[in-house]
């Protein structure tokens, strides 16, 4: 199964949403400041490793936890819907 395929059936078959989470993958292969993000996506792309296996995997934990939090921070200082 490639990455997109299995994108789209993490995304319930939704190819735009499938589209866009590859195109991310591939912005972070191609530019993340943070090499061992960069080998994530890499990885996921290829082949070598599932999105799935990821979010089970405590090697790649370390990597993502990172992210996830700043991420979150981020999404908690956004304007509710409709207000921006």
């Amino acid at each position: 199964m490639t990455a997109y395929e299995e994108l789209v059936e993490m995304s319930g078959g939704d190819r735009e949403t499938a589209r866009v989470l590859l195109d991310g993958l591939r912005q972070i292969e191609a530019g993340a400041s943070d090499p061992q993000l960069r080998r994530f996506a890499s990885d996921v792309l290829a082949g070598r490793i599932t999105l799935r296996e990821v979010a089970r995997s405590e090697a790649y934990d370390t990597v993502l936890s990172q992210h996830f939090r700043g991420l979150t921070r981020w999404r908690d200082h956004l304007p509710p819907d409709g207000d921006g």
